[in-house]
């Protein structure tokens, strides 16, 4: 890496490479590719990636931010893999950016209108395993488990079809719809499972992950592969090597593709012939589980070498993950939490680190006030790196204030020419940025996101204690106010909720009365710490206020109350769509978004009240109580029948 031309001096062209890394080892991959092809052609290159994943993009816009950070004024090519940006408004978004840079575009293995396009040929490689499974094994009835709606997905499915008709089989296929997850191969298993008696002769799959899904369910019925039906995937990862049986599948070559790729943005930089469209080599592996190969120790043999090793340094991961939550949620102040930032890096493999926190959100940690809009976002704060530390104030961990359009200090920018950006946020709302440098390839394999999810979550933490801080103590800490979550308390129910109760009725309005529990505290509590807890407790709180602002309650329609330790009360005017509804789905979005290390799990009772009802306070908070007793009773039942 010493002898990398910098990225300040002229002749060097600046490549922006934008991808996702939902598929850790097909990222690994990637940036081994980009390394080698960085040792052979003269090129810098920014890579701006997220863990947008296969997770519906509604619920995780703030990993897609990170494609708004690169100015494309600053570089001379594009190179963007959007087979890899799952979500279709992000994909969108991504192939509107490279089409207005005005600066040449390589897309790899998608089709882009105006743009170089490399990669594998998807078409002739799924209609050679088709061709495969039908002329060697004679399979006559095939199942097509085909990837989400994306080009990859539907290129592979017209090459089956084709195939398949090539061959007059038309009678004799069906499909399955799936997400690219072994989940989904789990889901095709189990509907092939409803009728043992007519199974398929193959599935053939869209992937590795899901064909491998789809096996294990299958193996588990007692069904074998492939004597009684053969298992295709695509991909080649290193899963479908030592899955048992091993995964008939097609191997790209990633080396190649990219070495290509690079190649042909720099020839069109510089305005050198080439190839508007070039395919990488690719390879028909043959293995057990369409019954080429007999059982072999192909691969496992080095996966068991490496799996004492790999899995010490899980533990290790994960007892430093449970050090590091610890550590965060108790922090004392966003200085403090910055200390941990460098403390607990070198233990992912984060050694090369630079964090940037934008400064109105590191303001809003300091004054506990709301954000600003992201359009006034013009400040970042670098707070945490290992090498090459500009210092300015080491007391307060801000060591350089740049202006956002840099992205970074030009002399940190000049220390590589290969960086790696990934995107902070908590939910939707953008905090900053981490860039690396001198990673391993294999960096997005080591859990990366969730020191980022754990550092935002902590970040989010203290903005919120020091907001109920000031609140609390602007209503001079009044006694019918809880101290943590700043609703009322118990002992404002008289006071504040029932006059709510009597004004609604007596407008002839329906009521809805809620009893809400927090399920699993105990467990949130004693295995990631009372500060966890008391986060979550926040978070719901939080998140019962967002929505009575966004559905426009006022203060003469709506109460909440923190009722006991785990348990709140909502008493709302009752709407078209019932305010107990909003909140579940609103709770199952946070889940989602896998911001904490546990799952925010609620149960509710609910009592709807008309003018005509004559119930007593007791009565109504006995007969919710039990409603949403019942409601625990038939979650945790629901629970054991599947286990």
């Amino acid at each position: 890496m010493d002898n990398f031309v910098y990225w300040g001096i002229r002749f060097m062209k600046k490549i922006v490479f934008l991808t996702a890394d939902w598929n850790p080892e097909i990222a690994e991959k990637v940036y081994t590719a980009i390394y080698e092809a960085a040792d052979k052609l003269d090129f810098a290159i920014d890579i701006f990636s997220c863990f947008g994943g296969l997770v519906e993009e509604g619920n995780v816009i703030g990993e897609y931010d990170i494609y708004k950070l690169p100015n494309f004024k600053e570089y001379d090519g594009v190179l963007v893999m959007a087979s890899q940006i799952h979500a279709e408004t992000a994909r969108d978004r991504v192939v509107a950016l490279t089409r207005n840079a005005n600066i040449p575009v390589v897309s790899i293995n998608v089709p882009l209108e105006n743009t170089i396009q490399v990669g594998t040929d998807n078409y002739h490689s799924f209609c050679q395993i088709v061709e495969h499974v039908i002329t060697v094994h004679n399979a006559e009835n095939i199942m097509l488990l085909e990837g989400p709606r994306g080009y990859e997905a539907d290129i592979r499915k017209q090459a089956f079809v084709d195939t398949i008709s090539r061959y007059n089989l038309h009678d004799n296929v069906s499909f399955f719809k799936g997400d690219w997850s072994m989940k989904s191969g789990n889901r095709c298993a189990e509907k092939l499972l409803l009728d043992k008696e007519h199974l398929p002769d193959a599935v053939v799959c869209a992937n590795d992950d899901m064909a491998i899904g789809c096996a294990e369910i299958l193996e588990i019925a007692g069904i074998h592969i492939p004597e009684d039906i053969i298992i295709t995937g695509f991909d080649d990862n290193e899963s479908s090597r030592v899955f048992s049986p091993s995964i008939t599948t097609v191997s790209r070559d990633y080396n190649k593709m990219i070495l290509d790729a690079m190649e042909n943005v720099l020839a069109e930089i510089e305005h050198k012939p080439h190839q508007k469209v070039l395919f990488s080599d690719h390879e028909l592996m043959l293995r057990e589980s369409c019954g080429c190969k007999e059982h072999s120790d192909e691969g496992v043999k080095m996966f068991r070498r490496r799996y004492t090793s790999m899995n010490r340094r899980m533990s290790e991961v994960e007892f430093e993950l449970d050090k590091m939550t610890g550590d965060f949620f108790n922090s004392k102040d966003a200085y403090n939490l910055f200390e941990l930032v460098e403390k607990y890096a070198a233990s992912f493999g984060m050694e090369n680190i630079y964090v940037f926190v934008y400064h109105q959100y590191f303001s809003s940690i300091l004054d506990g006030k709301p954000m600003l809009e992201p359009k006034a976002f013009h400040l970042v704060d670098l707070i945490a790196c290992h090498e090459n530390r500009p210092f300015i104030d080491e007391k307060e961990h801000i060591y350089k204030t740049i202006e956002m359009r840099e992205l970074m200090p030009k002399d940190i920018r000049e220390s590589s020419r290969v960086w790696l950006f990934y995107p902070i946020h908590f939910m939707e709302e953008p905090i900053g940025y981490l860039a690396m440098k001198n990673f391993e390839p294999s960096i997005a394999r080591r859990q990366i996101r969730r020191p980022l999810n754990i550092f935002a979550m902590a970040m989010d933490n203290l903005r919120q204690k020091i907001r109920l801080e000031k609140m609390n103590k602007a209503l001079g800490e009044k006694a019918d106010r809880d101290p943590l979550t700043g609703l009322f308390n118990r002992y404002g129910f008289n006071t504040h909720a029932i006059p709510i109760k009597e004004k609604v009725l007596n407008q002839g309005l329906e009521l809805e009365f809620l009893f809400i529990d927090v399920d699993e505290m105990k467990y949130i509590n004693d295995n990631f710490g009372h500060g966890a807890g008391d986060q979550c407790l926040v978070t719901l709180s939080k998140k019962i206020m967002d929505i009575s602002y966004k559905e426009h309650y006022k203060d003469d329609n709506f109460i909440a109350m923190r009722f006991g330790g785990d348990e709140f009360i909502i008493v709302c005017e009752k709407k078209e769509t019932p305010f107990a509804d909003l909140l579940k789905k609103e709770v199952r979005k946070m889940n989602m978004l896998r911001q904490y290390p546990f799952d925010i799990k609620i149960s509710v009772g609910v009592l709807d009240i008309s003018p005509d009802d004559n119930f007593t306070h007791d009565e109504m908070l006995k007969i919710a109580d039990d409603r949403m007793y019942e409601e625990k009773r038939k979650k945790k039942s629901e629970t054991e029948n599947e286990e």
